[in-house]
């Protein structure tokens, strides 16, 4: 009996030296999700390491639990066990009568807890079966009327009116009181794309029917991708519909032309709303912090599992482009940080320096969307933030600075929107931006704007010394409007009402007041705009530059252009980028401008701004031989570019004066490039 304990003991000392026991300290345990949609009934798969000194810890029993976090109720229970890498996996279902929201998955293993927050976002339960019916029908008599508008498409004679059908179909993804199926949608989007694409190909259609009927397709598109139920897959497949039916992108012409600009546009566009879906729902991405009451924190176990997602799918995204016929696409990546649920009025979110070196040691842009606004990083701004970035926004509502923000340098302006105080700095100190800056966006689709009164928005910043608004070059782009900034302080949305006298009866007024409200033109006085009168050349290169945003300080090599003179630095910017019509000698700054020179000015900065040369179109005006060759060519460009017309009768008349009435027309032409 005493050998047999003895035997025993050894055995039992023998094993201690041979499996030797961790402190928990020692033990490390890393958890993902490897799901791209987070949903009632989905089959949750998970995958993590143990390790134990950096050591893998092979065939160890890892117990896996998920709870709801709203009572921490236990909805499952698994365990399983490492393999030779100290690798493990596991999956799951929810059961019926779970909710959406927020769970919890927590493993041990080694006396080592790890956890994992996910969020349910969407799904149906047996608790919904009445609702679902419901819906069901709804969503039946609405398939059937999808059915009666596109495929019974109304008939002119023989032919089909594709510019109704086109209408009908974008009129149905706009519906908010509509309950389509994704997959009903996506019909509608693919024969949409087929009858665009037959618009583009008729030789007879316009250039601006053509491009409206791009714009129908893509912003129905847009609307496709706004249904939570649309996956990734869903929108790689509709958007290889657009690209084959409408775009037709593997015949596209390497030459640049005014369609193949806006295609190429829309193009980037279809790409980073598609890449959107990328980032898996209900990723819990960030959390507040538990240290700072009121604050949010990035997961960055989470952030690096949603990037590799991203990155996964950015490659399948370019070798389907690459398939397509658009060569080697570049899909740029980007972490959509989604807060929508987030109505606070204030709001505290904190970017740690090694998350924010993640992203851009994997060239991957971080965009943070709110409930009202979102915040775009790219890899370039957040290298130039070398330490931990904090973000916060404060909304200043109905405050006298509100009411009182409606008038400025004699400007009518009216607030749509609260005032927001935005701020980021590094480190709690603040950095300036140079070329690279923060982009943000602020969403207008819950203000009471009419489509009409869209291209009077812009967004405006206060001064802070003298509490003035001022002007910031911004772009309203469908249902937001966005803006880059380096400057930080309060922001505002304002329609200008402002209307010149002598242009309310003129054919230039709705033009004239579009293109003050965007900070382009300025009048003779509050009142005063002359739209009949001429344009000196400094006047027109002015609003050239103004367009751009350029405020370098430049010296011009002009021999008439006085370094004193008003307009010196906007001309010196002018030659810096090649746009003038002449590059020495005098510059006659204060002789009108004939039609012809602004033709010659606004080729080079179309192709300027492209960074390519443009189609010339083989249109001829009437009086054509009375262009010089350079004249020639660049009103070729011009009519490719469907930005200068001539008169009714054929003519350009390139030798007369333009009035400031025409140059702000093509000014705004311009700034759709």
């Amino acid at each position: 009996m005493k050998r047999l304990i003895s035997l025993i003991i050894s055995l039992i000392l023998a094993l201690s030296i041979v499996m030797p026991s961790f402190a928990a300290d020692d033990v490390s345990i890393s958890l993902n999700l490897v799901n791209n949609d987070f949903k009632l009934n989905s089959l949750y798969i998970g995958e993590g390491q143990v390790t134990a000194n950096e050591v893998a810890q092979k065939y160890k029993t890892v117990t896996i639990k998920v709870l709801s976090m709203d009572n921490e109720r236990l909805v499952n229970v698994d365990q399983v066990d490492t393999d030779g890498n100290g690798d493990y996996r596991f999956q799951f279902k929810l059961p019926e009568s779970a909710r959406v929201g927020d769970y919890k998955i927590e493993v041990s293993a080694l006396s080592k807890k790890e956890t994992l927050d996910f969020t349910v976002v969407t799904g149906s339960n047996s608790s919904s079966n009445t609702s679902d019916k419901r819906d069901k029908s709804k969503n039946n008599s609405d398939e059937e009327e999808v059915e009666e508008i596109i495929i019974n498409v109304p008939q002119n004679g023989e032919k089909k009116d594709n510019k109704k059908a086109l209408s009908m179909g974008l009129e149905i993804m706009k519906d908010p009181k509509k309950h389509y199926s994704k997959e009903t949608k996506a019909d509608v989007i693919r024969q949409m794309t087929e009858i665009a694409g037959e618009e583009l190909e008729d030789e007879n259609q316009s250039v601006s029917a053509k491009r409206e009927a791009i714009d129908q397709v893509v912003t129905a598109f847009d609307a496709y991708l706004e249904d939570d139920q649309v996956t990734f897959d869903d929108a790689m497949e509709t958007m290889e519909h657009i690209l084959k039916n409408t775009f037709k992108i593997e015949n596209a012409s390497k030459e640049v032309d005014s369609l193949g600009v806006l295609k190429t546009r829309n193009l980037d566009f279809i790409i980073e709303k598609t890449m959107e879906k990328a980032t898996p729902e209900g990723m819990k991405l960030i959390t507040k912090d538990p240290k700072n009451p009121g604050e949010f924190v990035l997961n960055q176990d989470n952030l690096k599992l949603t990037q590799k997602i991203v990155e996964t799918k950015a490659k399948q995204f370019e070798a389907t482009l690459n398939e397509l016929g658009a060569g080697s696409a570049k899909v740029s990546r980007a972490v959509y940080v989604n807060m929508d649920s987030i109505l606070d009025e204030s709001l505290n979110i904190n970017i740690s320096s090694t998350n924010a070196q993640y992203l851009v040691e994997n060239d991957t842009n971080m965009v943070i969307n709110i409930s009202d606004m979102s915040l775009t990083l790219d890899t370039q701004v957040l290298k130039k933030m070398s330490g931990d970035i904090q973000f916060s926004k404060e909304i200043i509502e109905d405050s006298q600075e509100n009411k009182t923000a409606s008038s400025t340098k004699g400007h009518k302006l009216k607030p749509v929107g609260s005032i927001y105080d935005l701020n980021i700095t590094v480190d709690k100190n603040k950095i300036n931006f140079d070329k690279f800056k923060p982009k943000f966006t602020f969403k207008l689709d819950e203000l009471d704007i009419q489509d009409e009164d869209k291209e009077l928005l812009s967004v405006y910043v206060q001064n802070e010394e003298s509490g003035d608004w001022e002007i910031v070059r911004s772009r309203v782009e469908g249902l937001t409007i966005t803006f880059e900034t380096e400057h930080f302080s309060k922001y505002v949305v304002m329609k200008y009402e402002d209307q010149f006298e002598d242009c309310k009866e003129h054919w230039a007024g709705n033009i004239v007041q579009e293109a003050a409200a965007k900070g382009l033109v300025s009048g003779r006085s509050t009142e005063v705009f002359a739209p009949d009168a001429s344009i000196t050349r400094a006047e027109f290169v002015t609003m050239l530059i103004n367009e751009l945003g350029l405020e370098e300080e430049k010296i011009s090599s002009f021999d008439d252009v006085s370094l004193n003179s008003w307009y010196s630095n906007v001309i010196a910017n002018a030659q810096n980028i090649s746009i003038l019509d002449v590059n020495v000698g005098d510059f006659r700054p204060e002789e009108d401008i004939t039609r012809e020179e602004i033709a010659i000015m606004v080729a080079k900065l179309i192709e300027y701004k492209l960074g390519e040369e443009i189609a010339i179109s083989q249109d001829k005006f009437i009086d054509q031989n009375e262009l010089s060759d350079d004249g020639a060519i660049a009103i070729g460009k011009c009519r490719e570019m469907n930005i200068i017309n001539g008169y009714p009768d054929g003519s350009y008349k390139p030798q007369e004066t333009a009035t400031r009435a025409e140059a702000v027309t093509i000014l705004l032409s311009i700034s759709e490039y």
